[in-house]
């Protein structure tokens, strides 16, 4: 049905996807898994014509699709569902279906639109009633409508993209058993790609697995699940992890800086959090690590005042800051690297840095800061006249830890600083956290790259789902069974 061959991306001089090839057959299921950055979400950008490949041949039933429209890519039978539904809010679910169905199948005729959106409900186990609202849907329903969706658009393949984001244990599986179904039932082949390993495995006919873009593995469940190649991928073979005796002693006698009990969180109606408890002390190293789409960000949102929780406490150094804003928790000695950097790319990156120097307390020791960042970083002296969009991906997330650290925090959270980079400059940003470690600094960490982080950390805990469903020492992580089935599925 699909054949894909040397299949290639270019940013630029960045390459997302590498001479990738591949086939899927009819009424296959197959998984595409891989760590964040991968190369995953550029392939389904070019099945489905969001984006044109650098080169490369994407064959759909005999016929080249490789740069064609996404709407020409629709009406031919491929159809996809996104991470993050985003349905129009002011038509009821059954017109969001129909819409769909009605561009989806080239516009032909509303009446067969209409007919295939009542189909498609029924499948997913939405209402057909033509008048219920979108309002009342929660994470499971929405999830249901955009799958709801790209059927109504008659697809004999279907892209489907994290169907199982937000959902608690019970709605992943009535979502994988929907995947399955629409397989058995509709004829319909699918590409899968998921983050939650142990459901997914249980679900796919077979597993391709990419890494900085090129496929390192492919093959059944079983096999790709114990190929030595995906293991170093996801958990790393050389992890220089700290002994579990010199992280206790290193926690004895130290105050607790951080502590977080029973935290839910989320967005709306959808559910990131589930009664998250946390902690870490005073000159601790901690890491979160967990597969894309568990709750990371989410969680360093919720402690740095971005996001407020529905439910639970949270303390620095016995303070609870639940209700405390952002500009203020920042005060308390909380400063917050986010994912992907957000620099100013048109100011230098002395101006940078003196964004992060805009509390009283830091304006008044802007320059002995500025020397302390500019003795971590070197390298930020040499360019700090230069504009901070110019510099690497290294560079830049030096940049952004630097404009943390000018307001002197006491903790450090870290979110995904290896996202988006190459391998050899992950190392660099990895030793950068080693030296703020080895200043005293208390720091956590959430990163999906396990076998980096635990080089670095004392300690570290898995979440998954929005649950956290382990914790220990880097070693005892490491060897965990729970930490291997969240990312191999076994």
């Amino acid at each position: 049905m699909l054949e894909v061959s040397g299949l290639v991306k270019r940013f630029g001089g960045f390459t997302a996807v590498n001479n990738v090839s591949f086939r899927v057959d009819q009424g296959e299921i197959l998984g595409l898994i891989g760590p964040n950055g991968s190369g995953k979400s550029t392939i389904f950008n070019m099945l489905s014509g969001t984006l044109a490949p650098t080169s490369g041949s994407i064959l759909f039933a005999g016929y080249e699709i490789a740069g064609l429209a996404p709407h020409r890519i629709i009406n031919g039978g491929i159809g996809r569902t996104f991470q993050i539904p985003r349905p129009f809010r002011r038509l009821s679910i059954f017109e969001n279906v129909a819409l769909a169905g009605f561009y989806g199948q080239g516009r032909h005729s509303r009446a067969k639109a209409e007919e295939a959106a009542e189909r498609a409900l029924a499948m997913v186990g939405l209402p057909t009633d033509r008048h219920a609202s979108v309002d009342g849907l929660g994470a499971a329903g929405l999830k249901k409508l955009e799958l709801a969706k790209a059927l109504a658009t008659s697809p004999k393949l279907l892209l489907a993209d994290e169907s199982l984001g937000g959902l608690d244990e019970a709605e992943m599986d009535q979502a994988a058993d929907m995947l399955r179904n629409i397989r058995d039932e509709l004829g319909i082949t699918i590409i899968w790609v998921e983050h939650i390993m142990g459901v997914l495995m249980r679900v796919v006919d077979r597993v391709m697995v990419l890494d900085h873009g090129e496929k390192i593995s492919e093959g059944l469940p079983s096999a790709v699940a114990g190929d030595p190649r995906v293991i170093e991928v996801y958990l790393g073979t050389d992890a220089e992890t700290t002994q579990a005796a010199a992280a206790e002693a290193r926690r004895r006698g130290r105050p607790m800086m951080l502590e977080l009990r029973g935290v839910n969180a989320g967005y709306g109606t959808f559910q990131a959090l589930f009664d998250v408890n946390l902690d870490v002390k005073a000159g601790e190293a901690v890491g979160v690590i967990g597969p894309n789409g568990a709750g990371k960000t989410t969680l360093m949102r919720v402690i740095s005042g971005l996001i407020r929780p529905s439910r639970g406490s949270i303390k620095m150094e016995g303070v609870d800051v639940v209700a405390t804003p952002a500009h203020k928790i920042v005060s308390l000695g909380i400063a917050h690297v986010p994912e992907n950097r957000r620099l100013f790319p048109q100011l230098t990156v002395d101006d940078n840095l003196k964004m992060g120097a805009f509390m009283k307390d830091a304006r008044g020791h802007y320059t002995e800061r500025l020397e302390v960042v500019f003795d971590l970083f070197p390298r930020l002296k040499e360019r700090r006249h230069q504009m901070a969009g110019t510099m690497s991906g290294g560079e830049q997330q030096m940049c952004a830890i630097g404009r943390a650290m000018m307001s002197n925090p006491k903790l450090l959270l870290l979110d995904e600083p290896s996202a988006g980079l190459a391998p050899v400059v992950v190392q660099q940003v990895f030793e950068l956290v080693k030296r703020i470690r080895a200043s005293g600094l208390t720091v956590l960490i959430v990163e999906q790259n396990v076998q980096q982080v635990l080089k670095v950390v004392d300690r570290a805990y898995l979440i998954e789902a929005g649950t956290i469903r382990a914790s220990g020492t880097s070693a005892e992580m490491l060897a965990s069974d729970t930490v291997k089935e969240a990312y191999l599925g076994v």
